[in-house]
């Protein structure tokens, strides 16, 4: 049975839906539209309304190009910074969880069926997807050319995610949530943005825990790199230096455009990146979890040791990507994020000699998948227990029964951890006993910080000399320090951002 609901918040009434337990609120406004004036500005605190504000559908999908040529593009409006919310029915103060989607930082969107908030709601989780801006509208650096006033343009996507925490700090308790147990949770570039928003000082207090999928923290632009992308999208515009303020008044749809042909032309994987940018991102991720750089974010490595984290990969994430497009994993440095040249070099080297069977192919798949998400995910945890945290890790190693040449895949967790089996998978024998595990596990640590609970294997934190890896697949077991040798090849290789111009 669906009924109507309204809910008061700190900005007006919402009204939503009642279905079953679960109520579900739609495209709630977090800040204001991003447009006209506030377009590359940072994001403003949403004003209030009169009256009631009907919830009960998605917000527009943030500008985006399309991946897939043949498809054609959704419905996309520059007005887009929204959420929803799914909530237990019955009173309560209930743990929350906010929810940041991937997309490499250009595409992607928090109203996928596959984001159904009911399967948590059902649990005693109060869910929330948002949206935030991607690409040449959330990650385009411009105060060399613009000014002080777009000083922080580079980092628009991450404040858009900080305005939604501190949304949900002021308006989640009229859902029924609690303000001091939000846990913060993504996959690939949200992943990445929470190993990235634990060392933003605006940060402090938004959420307690952290879960990062196929996501660490390693995809990030210095000034310089961020800036010569910039002149990539001037130029596709044939705008000088000079003309840069043209940006501003463009429709929204040449400058998507335009970022497509840019993405398609530029010797360089996932060209639009957070930037350093010294003022919202003082410094490197990593640098200021570990307290190397005290000086420019001293309130990072207290602040992680505040925060758990789950911290995962899966076995094999380049194969989704070789399905796509062969292309993206040649034996060619252009696609890889994190090694420059010479890494890269050096590294194929090693990989030859340590896995002397294995096709140019596979072999690439195995690196890039090291390289981009598994020794990032490592190296993350590995500063965030040395400066105090809490954090358990794990590897999606399940390979579909029909699909097995494709491996355990990058966003093949999802639907488990998400119980969306039906969207993904032919439903084959052990999917549905491992999807209720490992939604088990993330409720677990939602609820309580810890993953362990009745029923599954004692699993212990990360450190770096048991490196105790829970292993998701039929059947879910632990394992320290999985793959050693192979882990050990990247000792001395630096990972670096902006690799390809290095």
């Amino acid at each position: 049975m669906i009924a109507p609901i309204i809910v008061e918040t700190p900005y007006g009434k919402v009204q939503g839906i009642q279905e079953e337990s679960v109520q579900i609120f739609k495209g709630i406004p977090f800040a204001q539209p991003p447009v006209n004036k506030l377009r590359y500005r940072p994001p403003q605190p949403c004003k209030p309304w009169v009256g009631v504000l009907e919830a009960l559908s998605f917000g527009a999908i943030t500008p985006q190009p399309s991946i897939f040529d043949t498809l054609p593009p959704l419905p996309q409006n520059e007005d887009c910074l929204y959420l929803n919310v799914w909530a237990p029915v019955d009173p309560g103060s209930y743990p929350v969880m906010v929810w940041i989607h991937g997309g490499e930082f250009f595409t992607g969107r928090p109203s996928e069926l596959l984001f159904d908030g009911s399967v948590f709601a059902k649990e005693g989780i109060v869910t929330i997807t948002i949206a935030y801006r991607l690409g040449v509208l959330g990650f385009l650096h411009l105060p060399h050319l613009l000014g002080d006033e777009f000083a922080t343009s580079g980092t628009l996507g991450l404040q858009d995610q900080i305005a939604a925490l501190k949304w949900v700090q002021q308006a989640i308790p009229a859902f029924g949530g609690d303000p001091h147990r939000v846990v913060v949770a993504g996959q690939a570039a949200g992943g990445s943005s929470i190993g990235t928003l634990i060392a933003m000082p605006d940060t402090e207090g938004l959420f307690r825990a952290g879960i990062l999928q196929s996501g660490a923290a390693n995809k990030l632009h210095d000034r310089d790199t961020a800036a010569w992308i910039t002149a990539f999208i001037l130029n596709e515009f044939s705008l000088a230096p000079n003309q840069a303020y043209k940006l501003l008044e463009l429709p929204v749809e040449e400058l998507v455009a335009a970022s497509q042909r840019m993405i398609r032309k530029i010797p360089m994987r996932a060209p639009f990146r957070p930037v350093v940018d010294g003022i919202t991102l003082p410094t490197y991720p990593l640098e200021a979890i570990a307290h190397k750089n005290a000086k420019l974010c001293p309130s990072a490595s207290a602040k992680s040791a505040n925060v758990s984290l789950l911290v995962g990969t899966n076995r094999d994430e380049m194969n989704t990507f070789a399905m796509i497009d062969l292309k993206s994993v040649a034996l060619e440095p252009r696609n890889s994020a994190s090694l420059d040249a010479i890494s890269f070099v050096k590294v194929v080297e090693q990989y030859r000699i340590h896995f002397k069977d294995l096709d140019d192919t596979i072999l690439a798949s195995r690196l890039l998948t090291a390289s981009e998400y598994w020794i990032p995910a490592i190296r993350l945890v590995e500063a965030h227990t040395c400066a105090g945290g809490t954090a358990w890790m794990y590897r999606f190693d399940w390979t579909h029964t029909i699909d097995s040449m494709f491996g355990a895949g990058h966003t093949f967790e999802l639907p488990l951890v998400w119980q969306k089996l039906d969207l993904s998978f032919d439903d084959p024998i052990g999917t549905s006993k491992l999807g209720a595990l490992m939604h088990k596990v993330w409720v677990q640590f939602i609820t309580t910080g810890n993953p362990n609970g009745a029923g599954l294997s004692t699993w212990l934190p990360y450190h770096s000399n048991e490196r105790t890896t829970m292993i998701f697949d039929e059947p879910m077991h632990i394992e320290n320090d999985p793959n050693a040798s192979e882990r050990k090849l990247w000792d001395n290789i630096s990972l670096t951002s902006s690799s390809s111009l290095n």
